[in-house]
């Protein structure tokens, strides 16, 4: 009953909003909904937040619609709808390659950064005709922003050692993947079309803190194809994800630069996968 309410609800009535617009962003829930009822989890909690994390994200982007220009919600739903064929197309072809070989760490920032970040730079040199580092934040203010996302990273590295414990990394939890796409190149990778791209859009027609949680709500749905694709779709990760955005979301609103973010976000997966083998 659930499923059928949630599929057929139009967050869209009585907005004049573009069709293809529409179609991307309740494709991308709908197809998020298939994916979970496909899966073995068979919980009724779960059902029940994964159905109002959905709805609820598309009211408030569909919400929001109005605010940014319309080109700038096309571009971002489809790398949504790309990155749900990453998750369900190209990941079991790239798993062939070996999770831990060099080559597989190469394909997959590659193929991240194509999808994640030249988009992201393409639209604002060439649809803005703004300079990309300057609008991301990543020219000025990056002797501040690296000492913040230091700072932040010894903070998350305190409270990872009173909630876990010393931590005993070992060799198994170290790979070039692990070292640089999960690591090192994830904040570049997941920070510039976020916090960069669409919480600076969200926030140029909307207050910070409605942009923050917009952006968040984004950040989140576009973890939960690769989740259900791989049976980790868990309520404290998507609890977890959301709130981890919304700090990230903070920290750049006030640091003024990028590179807090990006540091800040690589080193907490660094700490995460490597040191701590979450």
């Amino acid at each position: 009953m659930q499923r059928a309410r949630h599929l057929n609800a139009n967050p869209l009535d009585g907005n004049d909003l573009d069709p293809v617009i529409t179609d991307v962003v309740q494709a991308h829930s709908a197809f998020c909904l298939d994916a979970y009822y496909k899966t073995a989890i068979n919980s009724p909690i779960v059902e029940t937040f994964v159905l109002t994390m959905l709805d609820t994200g598309q009211h408030l982007l569909f919400a929001a619609l109005e605010l940014p220009s319309l080109s700038v919600i096309s571009t971002r739903g489809t790398f949504h709808i790309l990155w749900i064929g990453w998750a369900y197309g190209i990941y079991p072809w790239l798993t062939t390659l070996g999770e831990t070989t060099l080559q597989y760490a190469l394909v997959n920032i590659s193929l991240r950064l194509l999808i994640w970040v030249v988009p992201v730079v393409a639209y604002l040199h060439w649809i803005d005709h703004v300079e990309p580092v300057t609008y991301l934040k990543l020219k000025h203010n990056w002797h501040r922003g690296l000492l913040i996302g230091m700072a932040f990273t010894g903070v998350n590295a305190l409270l990872s050692l009173a909630r876990f414990g010393v931590p005993h990394p070992t060799l198994h939890s170290v790979s070039w993947n692990s070292l640089f796409g999960t690591s090192f190149m994830v904040g570049v990778i997941e920070e510039i079309p976020y916090r960069g791209f669409m919480l600076q859009k969200f926030q140029e027609r909307c207050p910070f803190w409605v942009a923050n949680l917009i952006t968040s709500l984004l950040f989140v749905s576009i973890h939960m194809p690769g989740w259900i694709a791989l049976h980790l779709l868990r309520v404290e990760t998507v609890t977890f994800v959301f709130l981890f955005s919304i700090v990230m979301g903070v920290v750049f609103h006030y640091s003024k630069s990028l590179w807090s973010v990006i540091v800040a976000h690589s080193l907490n997966d660094f700490l995460s996968v490597v040191i701590f083998g979450l």
